[in-house]
């Protein structure tokens, strides 16, 4: 991941390239520089019982987190397709890119882009993932 970069807070000031992605996404989906242990607690449920916000869609109650990631679960209307499994882990970003990963259908994707997100990606995401998942 050599041409990332952390530029200010781990939550927002994250600068890559689809690339790196691509690398980040492989080693949480089978871990080879840290342990099989340490990528299962990042990506899976670790406050179930929380509730909270996700910044741009909504409040949800149970709203689910790994140490890093989101995690899909039951939360609905969600910026995640309605066939994502509840497992599904991701993060998006306010330019509008995002990355996740649905462990039941063994399937990463990854965008890039520059267009602040919006109402668009609350609109367009959810069925383009749905698409993909039906493929």
């Amino acid at each position: 991941m050599a041409s990332s970069s952390l530029n200010g807070s781990g939550a927002k000031d994250v600068v890559s390239c689809v690339d790196d992605l691509v690398e980040f996404a492989l080693e949480l989906r089978k871990p080879q520089l840290i342990s099989a242990e340490t990528a299962r607690i990042a990506t899976t449920t670790q406050f179930a019982d929380l509730e909270g916000v996700v910044p741009g869609v909504g409040r949800f109650n149970p709203c689910n987190w790994g140490f890093g990631p989101e995690i899909h679960g039951a939360k609905h209307p969600h910026w995640m397709g309605t066939r994502n499994s509840a497992s599904t882990f991701g993060h998006f970003g306010g330019t509008g890119s995002f990355i996740w990963h649905d462990p039941v259908a063994n399937i990463s994707c990854i965008a890039l882009c520059r267009v602040e997100f919006d109402n668009w990606a609350l609109h367009y995401w959810p069925q383009f993932f749905d698409a993909l998942l039906d493929e």
